[in-house]
């Protein structure tokens, strides 16, 4: 690959790792050789299990976005308002887990405002769902320069940040972002503009909104606030909360119970933050999500 056909940017990378999954595979050294015999069958089951969860990860982060991706038709009516609601992120495979970025370039036709807080509120969904589906998933985000080395296949500072927010900061299921973003949104936030720039007043809205998805948490870390009032009227009065603090609830008695001291004192924490914004457990009799 030659140097002229990298592209440099800045990038919002979200590093996204479905906990657990190494571990189940680590149950099988090697491929059983009786096809017929139940430690083979048991090994395609988990592997189903496992690729299943995966591509499901996969799946349900493009579902999100592209839901919530669907023109306004509100905007169509505003002149030249349409280019910044456009929106451009991207995913990239990555063993268990996967890897959202958006490039963070802004010209005359594209502005990163709506793909900012669209993979923000995608990475908060993903880390509820996850719990109400039982596939806990930790999330790190960084922005930064890097590379496209190939489309869907980005290399780079920010790629990098963002694994090490996911591997060494979150710890537990939670979505951490990096104080550059947040300093990056403030700014964006604190625009002035004059009365008639109707974009880069929307601008200006989306990075504040997008600042309210967020909140410090226990350690003074940034994280996704996905219990909060604004990703409240997002998930429209669904179930997934209190599905998904069963779950914690659970998770914390069972590592309690084992005498798993770095799980058990994880799931606390977890729990902290669903006690703090639900009170009390109430647990549902229906645990669909």
């Amino acid at each position: 690959m030659s140097e002229d056909n990298l592209i440099f940017g800045h990038y919002l990378v979200a590093f996204v790792d479905l906990l657990g999954q190494r571990d189940s595979l680590k149950k099988f050294s090697d491929i059983p050789k009786d096809k017929n015999g139940n430690e083979y069958q048991e090994f395609v089951n988990l592997v189903k299990e496992t690729v299943g969860a995966v591509d499901g990860l996969q799946q349900t982060a493009r579902k999100f976005f592209e839901t919530f991706t669907k023109q306004d038709g509100v905007l169509q009516v505003i002149p030249d308002l349409h280019k910044y609601n456009e929106t451009e992120i991207k995913f990239q495979h990555f063993s268990d887990g996967l890897v959202i970025y958006v490039p963070l370039k802004e010209d005359d036709g594209y502005a990163p405002a709506k793909g900012i807080y669209g993979a923000i509120v995608v990475c908060g969904m993903l880390c509820l769902m996850g719990l109400a589906k039982q596939q806990p998933v930790r999330v790190g985000v960084a922005i930064g320069v890097s590379a496209e080395l190939r489309n869907n296949e980005l290399y780079g500072k920010a790629v990098a940040e963002a694994y090490e927010m996911e591997s060494f900061v979150a710890q537990y299921p939670r979505v951490v972002v990096t104080n550059e973003l947040v300093g990056y949104l403030k700014s964006k936030a604190d625009q002035v503009c004059e009365p008639n720039d109707i974009g880069g007043r929307f601008k200006a809205d989306l990075a504040k909104s997008t600042l309210e998805l967020l909140s410090p948490d226990f350690d003074g870390r940034f994280i996704v606030n996905y219990l909060g009032d604004p990703f409240k009227r997002i998930l429209d009065n669904t179930k997934l909360p209190s599905i998904a603090y069963q779950y914690v609830a659970e998770e914390l008695l069972r590592h309690q119970e084992k005498q798993n001291t770095k799980l058990a004192f994880r799931y606390s924490l977890l729990h902290g933050y669903f006690f703090s914004h639900m009170g009390e457990p109430n647990y549902t009799e229906n645990n669909e999500c």
